[in-house]
């Protein structure tokens, strides 16, 4: 199994103050094993949100009950307090035993009381953090994103009220896309190399269901019909495009398609499927039931990211650095300049969101105008992007630089950043 170290604030407004941690073990109280590759040094005013990402470790299955952490080197607190530190160890009980199984993935979470820290070191005493233990605790009351690091095997759960890591879960397979559904506490998660997917209760983060895919060798892109009862996968392997009933695990459709399909998307309430290619630099539009093409659209420049709205079908013409709007009703096409090889879409409050991968940034499109309003600054690689509507932030998949980027859709401006082990794919939040 998998251990996901972090290191949280009590409160996130705390003083400026640090350590560093030199070891951290998990154990028994008799047996250890390490959880931290290397030294960390600590500093509350350089934690994203109040929280430290500090280890993705390798663990062997096993029950948990205590922390053990060397630490050295405090930073002195604001003010004239002298603090004499030598190394200090401290052996730490987890709130619940940590039972990690074989393939798993599990945070522990640190939570360190800075004010405590402080008013219990004062002059001439010694610095030792007040520190508590505890295992992952996902709240199931407040909005989640989950975020899929198929790297890692790994699904990593966010609260969007605070913007830092609550959780996370192994599969023992490589998640890729997702799709949550909050009313039936379920989240699908498509794992590439075990061509299944997963049907996980958001409540346990059991899976409650692996549905193989028949005929699939490594599915690459799924999205779900109107009443996601069939899932539409995309194989680029075989260039197979299936579609798998949710219910019955069966396939009820199959179509190989000759031009190396790359992306595609549902048209939702038109019971479609658009499927890019940019081999053949067309878009083929294909009906629900019969998988049938029904209309062929041309792109200028190899197409690569769908998205659909009312009658609009948005196409990233990644070589091209353009996006081409397409309407199905009349068949009409625009290009807009967006940015440097724009990727993936998002869209709300009323935007539509270019991901472009080239250029590091995020360009809010007016859809009415079809002009860019802003472009933000974000990290490496922007790929796949979700919206809280809830908490009006778009959160963006960072694949260049392990993280999530999280812009605020009130100013535009990038608010926030979220630190992962790994790079993510596919970001689904639950309203």
């Amino acid at each position: 199994g998998q251990v996901t170290l972090f290191l949280r604030l009590a409160r996130p407004d705390a003083p400026r103050c640090g350590f560093t941690i030199d070891t951290a073990e998990i154990g028994d109280g008799v047996h250890w094993l390490p959880l931290l590759p290397a030294p960390q040094a600590i500093l509350t005013t350089d934690m994203e949100n109040g929280q430290r990402l500090l280890a993705l470790t390798t663990v062997a299955p096993g029950l948990y009950s205590r922390l053990r952490l060397t630490l050295s080197a405090p930073l002195p607190p604001p003010g004239d307090a002298v603090i004499d530190a030598p190394a200090a160890t401290l052996d730490l009980p987890l709130s619940k035993p940590l039972v990690l199984k074989a393939k798993e993935n599990q945070s522990l979470f640190i939570t360190w009381d800075v004010a405590a820290t402080l008013a219990g070191n004062g002059q001439g005493r010694r610095f030792r953090p007040v520190l508590a233990v505890a295992p992952q605790s996902i709240p199931l009351t407040t909005e989640l994103a989950f975020v899929s690091c198929p790297e890692i095997r790994t699904i990593y759960i966010v609260r969007t009220d605070t913007n830092t890591i609550c959780g996370s879960w192994g599969l023992g397979g490589r998640p890729t896309y997702l799709a949550a559904f909050k009313s039936r506490d379920r989240l699908l998660a498509l794992l590439a190399d075990k061509a299944a997917v997963a049907d996980i209760e958001i409540s346990s983060g059991r899976i409650r269901d692996l549905i193989s895919i028949p005929g699939a060798i490594a599915p690459s892109f799924m999205v779900l019909d109107d009443e996601a009862a069939n899932a539409f996968i995309l194989d680029r392997q075989t260039n197979y495009l299936l579609k798998l009933d949710l219910k019955s695990g069966g396939i009820t459709g199959r179509r190989r398609l000759t031009d190396q399909p790359g992306f595609l998307t549902f048209l939702h309430g038109r019971n479609q499927v658009a499927v890019s290619s940019a081999l053949a630099r067309k878009i083929f539009l294909i009906d629900g039931d019969s998988l049938e093409t029904l209309s062929v659209i041309t792109s200028a420049s190899g197409p690569e990211g769908l998205y659909f709205s009312g009658s609009t079908l948005y196409v990233a013409e990644g070589k091209a650095n353009t996006v081409l709007v397409h309407d199905v009703n009349s068949g009409r096409d625009d290009q807009r300049q967006v940015g440097r090889r724009p990727s993936r879409f998002a869209a709300g409050d009323g935007y539509v969101f270019v991901a472009n991968h080239g250029a590091a940034t995020v360009a809010a499109l007016l859809p009415d105008r079809l002009n860019v309003a802003r472009t933000i600054k974000v990290g490496r690689g922007p790929e796949e992007m979700a919206i809280s509507t809830t908490r009006n932030w778009l959160y963006v998949a960072e694949t260049g630089d392990s993280g999530l980027g999280v812009i605020d859709l009130t100013s535009l401006r990038a608010a926030h950043r979220i630190t992962l082990p790994a790079a993510p794919l596919d970001i689904e939040v639950i309203q």
